[in-house]
């Protein structure tokens, strides 16, 4: 194993995947771990762990222990592996996108990957760096620091899950109103999802959304299990159908609809139990008094 420290004074984060023991030599792949800090506007900096090898890769986020992330290269597939419910969601499944519809979206917005006035940037072990932007119709979406020759194989692999998830993010967007979605969420999202890694391996990566990636460290041939890289067995597939995002939102707007009756029978019910309470006023207050006195009993 090779590691790679790319900035001075940080610690070293334990492993979360399991390596494989001495013995097992001849049944282990040798992958590369990216060691992030992860952040959002939502959340206090948490690690993530990033394992890459030539058939996919796999993300574990802050312990690791509710679940991974894991990319099928030849297969295309993104499988979401929850350990409470031992399921594995799968991605992308259900039609494909709605194209024309997409196009409709897309028109007019010019998205642009361009090198702000360059400035004096740190060097990154033994490599340069860069920084590039991401606009949308002008509007700075994402900026990135990057290093154009570090972890050529791995940024491949990297770039190609980012395409296949953005599949999953085409099947979904036009189910909403175009006037729902920022310029932004497109141009990251569906037009250039793994638009730094064209240029380099992004050492610190920011979006709109206030989601910030920084890579401490990595480190080069790590051996671990082929197990490691798959749904468990046991565990039930379940597919992320875009047709299940539109039930999902079907029973939240039916529900007002059922409800505004019920609320509307009550109130025309009052005045009907009211108008013998007026009618009869003398009746009506010997009855109050009488439990009155019975609970004071």
């Amino acid at each position: 194993m090779v590691t790679k420290w790319l900035l001075r004074g940080l610690l070293v984060l334990t492993p979360l995947i399991a390596l494989a023991e001495p013995g097992e030599q001849d049944a282990v792949l040798a992958v590369t771990r990216l060691d992030f800090t992860a952040s959002d506007e939502s959340s206090e900096p948490y690690p993530m762990q990033v394992y890459v090898y030539d058939g996919g890769l796999r993300i574990e986020s802050g312990s690791g222990d509710e679940g991974y992330v894991y990319f099928d290269r030849a297969a295309r597939q993104i499988y979401k592996i929850a350990d409470q419910t031992q399921t594995a969601t799968i991605y992308p499944a259900g039609s494909p996108p709605n194209e024309e519809a997409l196009r409709a979206y897309l028109t007019g917005l010019e998205v642009e990957s361009m090198a702000p006035d360059q400035q004096a940037l740190p060097r990154v072990g033994d490599y340069e760096t860069d920084a590039l932007t991401l606009t949308a119709n002008g509007v700075p979406c994402a900026t990135a620091i990057l290093a154009p020759e570090l972890l050529k194989e791995v940024s491949n692999v990297l770039s190609e899950y980012l395409r296949v998830l953005a599949i999953t993010s085409r099947q979904a967007i036009t189910q909403r109103d175009r006037d729902e979605i920022e310029d932004c969420e497109l141009a990251v999202d569906i037009v250039k999802p793994d638009w730094p890694l064209q240029a380099g391996f992004p050492v610190v990566l920011e979006n709109f959304r206030g989601e910030r990636r920084f890579l401490e460290n990595y480190t080069a041939d790590v051996p671990a299990s082929p197990e490691l890289f798959g749904v468990p067995e046991g565990y039930a597939i379940v597919e992320a159908a875009v047709s299940s995002v539109e039930e999902a939102a079907e029973p939240e707007t039916a529900e007002p609809e059922t409800a505004e009756p019920e609320t509307a029978e009550p109130e025309t019910a009052e005045p009907e139990t009211a108008e013998p309470e007026a009618a009869e006023p003398e009746a009506a207050e010997p009855e109050a008094a009488e439990p009155e006195a019975a609970e004071s009993g």
